[in-house]
């Protein structure tokens, strides 16, 4: 996985279980040695984020998802099967990235961020929206319970008397329902997370504490 140039305005990188970091070792030293000078929060498996202007220290702030319109601010989020998720606009040159497990996706923590753009002067017809990896439907198991909790029963499918969650597509029907169009979302950069070793999975490898990164930075 390696960076995208867009228009020379923004990279965006996805990074994958060679470049990953391991959370419970995770400094602003290490990172910055590793990765580079980039913003992190606390995580918490929330639709909640920051609007961050200026640089701050990782992990000084909790959310799930950073916005910020500043040049050359690098932000990021880890993810081990959560999907992670960069939205960009060239035009006002703006950007997010998201953690969006579970709890975040089924609280429209996408559509809440939409609303954030739109305050910052972004059309949604100028937003692009980047997935990273993450477990597929084809290995998300989930509960009967869990989908008593979905809306839109189409991201649940059923085989071997099981039952299975698709993420991804729960937040792209999100995205189309509200009138994003297929043009804007770009899925070059997804895999599942649990079928492919290269990335870390927390549901394959519950003991490891490595977290891959999605990270989006303006540079003009």
């Amino acid at each position: 996985m390696g960076l995208l140039n867009l228009i020379d305005k923004f990279i965006i990188k996805f990074g994958d279980k060679k470049s990953a970091l391991d959370l419970e070792k995770n400094t602003q030293k290490i990172i910055i040695k590793n990765i580079g000078e980039t913003i992190f929060l606390k995580q918490t498996h929330s639709s909640n984020g920051i609007i961050l202007e200026n640089n701050i220290d990782s992990f000084a702030k909790e959310g799930d998802f950073i916005f910020t319109k500043t040049l050359g601010l690098a932000i990021g989020v880890f993810t081990a099967d959560c999907l992670s998720i960069i939205i960009i606009d060239q035009i006002a040159q703006n950007c997010t990235v998201i953690h969006a497990g579970w709890r975040g996706s089924l609280d429209n923590i996408i559509l809440n961020i939409i609303k954030i753009f739109l305050v910052h002067n972004s059309m949604p017809k100028d937003l692009m929206f980047y997935f990273g990896p993450s477990i597929g439907s084809c290995c998300y198991e989930v509960t009967a319970e869990f989908i008593t909790k979905i809306s839109n029963q189409k991201s649940i499918s059923y085989k071997n008397n099981k039952i299975y969650f698709d993420i991804l597509n729960y937040n792209i029907m999100l995205l189309l329902d509200y009138g994003i169009k297929y043009n804007q979302i770009n899925l070059d950069n997804w895999k599942c997370t649990f079928c492919n070793i290269e990335f870390c999975s927390y549901r394959r490898d519950k003991k490891s504490n490595l977290r891959q990164y999605s990270i989006v930075k303006i540079i003009q």
